[in-house]
Protein backbone atom coordinates (compact mmCIF):
# COMPACT_ATOMS: atom_id res chain seq x y z
CA UNK A 1 0.00 0.00 0.00
CA UNK A 2 1.42 3.34 -1.04
CA UNK A 3 0.48 6.25 1.23
CA UNK A 4 0.22 9.47 -0.76
CA UNK A 5 -2.06 11.67 1.27
CA UNK A 6 -2.80 12.41 4.90
CA UNK A 7 -6.13 10.65 4.41
CA UNK A 8 -4.28 7.50 3.24
CA UNK A 9 -2.13 7.62 6.37
CA UNK A 10 -5.15 8.19 8.63
CA UNK A 11 -6.93 5.24 7.05
CA UNK A 12 -3.88 2.98 7.47
CA UNK A 13 -3.51 4.01 11.12
CA UNK A 14 -7.20 3.40 11.72
CA UNK A 15 -6.79 -0.18 10.46
CA UNK A 16 -3.96 -1.05 12.87
CA UNK A 17 -4.58 -3.60 15.64
CA UNK A 18 -4.75 -2.13 19.15
CA UNK A 19 -1.21 -3.25 20.16
CA UNK A 20 0.40 -1.78 17.05
CA UNK A 21 -1.56 1.42 17.53
CA UNK A 22 -0.25 1.70 21.10
CA UNK A 23 3.31 1.17 19.82
CA UNK A 24 2.81 3.83 17.16
CA UNK A 25 1.52 6.34 19.73
CA UNK A 26 4.49 5.63 22.03
CA UNK A 27 6.89 6.15 19.12
CA UNK A 28 5.15 9.41 18.19
CA UNK A 29 5.33 10.66 21.79
CA UNK A 30 9.08 9.98 21.98
CA UNK A 31 9.77 11.72 18.70
CA UNK A 32 7.50 14.65 19.55
CA UNK A 33 9.46 15.14 22.79
CA UNK A 34 12.71 15.11 20.82
CA UNK A 35 11.39 17.64 18.32
CA UNK A 36 10.33 20.00 21.11
CA UNK A 37 13.74 19.68 22.76
CA UNK A 38 15.92 19.97 19.66
CA UNK A 39 15.63 16.62 17.92
CA UNK A 40 18.87 14.71 17.70
CA UNK A 41 20.89 17.59 19.07
CA UNK A 42 23.20 17.23 22.04
CA UNK A 43 20.91 19.59 23.97
CA UNK A 44 17.86 17.46 23.16
CA UNK A 45 19.56 14.28 24.37
CA UNK A 46 20.87 16.07 27.47
CA UNK A 47 17.36 17.28 28.29
CA UNK A 48 16.00 13.75 27.97
CA UNK A 49 18.72 12.55 30.33
CA UNK A 50 17.91 15.30 32.85
CA UNK A 51 14.21 14.41 32.66
CA UNK A 52 15.16 10.77 33.36
CA UNK A 53 17.17 11.80 36.42
CA UNK A 54 14.24 13.85 37.69
CA UNK A 55 11.92 10.87 37.17
CA UNK A 56 14.33 8.66 39.12
CA UNK A 57 14.48 11.13 42.00
CA UNK A 58 10.68 11.35 42.16
CA UNK A 59 9.98 7.61 41.81
CA UNK A 60 12.95 5.98 43.54
CA UNK A 61 10.95 4.53 46.44
CA UNK A 62 8.40 2.84 44.15
CA UNK A 63 11.00 1.10 41.98
CA UNK A 64 13.90 0.44 44.39
CA UNK A 65 15.83 -2.67 43.40
CA UNK A 66 14.16 -2.88 39.97
CA UNK A 67 15.61 -2.25 36.54
CA UNK A 68 13.87 0.54 34.60
CA UNK A 69 14.12 1.87 31.06
CA UNK A 70 13.36 5.56 30.65
CA UNK A 71 12.99 7.93 27.74
CA UNK A 72 12.94 11.29 29.43
CA UNK A 73 10.17 11.12 32.01
CA UNK A 74 8.43 8.20 30.29
CA UNK A 75 8.78 4.77 31.90
CA UNK A 76 9.17 2.29 29.04
CA UNK A 77 9.89 -0.94 30.93
CA UNK A 78 10.41 -2.24 34.47
CA UNK A 79 11.48 -5.66 35.75
CA UNK A 80 13.73 -7.27 38.33
CA UNK A 81 15.78 -8.72 35.45
CA UNK A 82 18.03 -6.39 33.46
CA UNK A 83 17.94 -8.57 30.32
CA UNK A 84 14.15 -8.36 30.20
CA UNK A 85 14.25 -4.57 30.36
CA UNK A 86 17.00 -4.32 27.74
CA UNK A 87 15.01 -6.60 25.44
CA UNK A 88 11.98 -4.30 25.69
CA UNK A 89 13.89 -1.23 24.53
CA UNK A 90 16.46 -2.70 22.15
CA UNK A 91 16.72 -0.72 18.95
CA UNK A 92 15.08 2.50 20.15
CA UNK A 93 16.42 5.71 18.70
CA UNK A 94 17.53 7.53 20.71
CA UNK A 95 18.47 4.73 23.09
CA UNK A 96 16.60 4.50 26.37
CA UNK A 97 18.35 5.01 29.69
CA UNK A 98 18.40 1.64 31.48
CA UNK A 99 19.40 1.64 35.16
CA UNK A 100 18.85 -0.31 38.34
CA UNK A 101 17.10 1.94 40.84
CA UNK A 102 19.04 2.15 44.08
CA UNK A 103 17.21 2.44 47.41
CA UNK A 104 16.97 5.98 48.75
CA UNK A 105 19.03 5.44 51.87
CA UNK A 106 21.89 3.08 51.41
CA UNK A 107 23.62 2.18 54.65
CA UNK A 108 27.06 3.65 55.14
CA UNK A 109 29.56 1.29 56.70
CA UNK A 110 32.05 3.98 57.65
CA UNK A 111 35.70 3.48 58.42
Amino acid sequence: MELKTIQDIEQAIGALPRQQLAELYAWMDRHRALALRGEGSADGIANLYLDSLTWLANNRADYAGKWVALMGSELLAVDSNAQTVYACVRGLDPPALVVQVEPEDRPFGGW
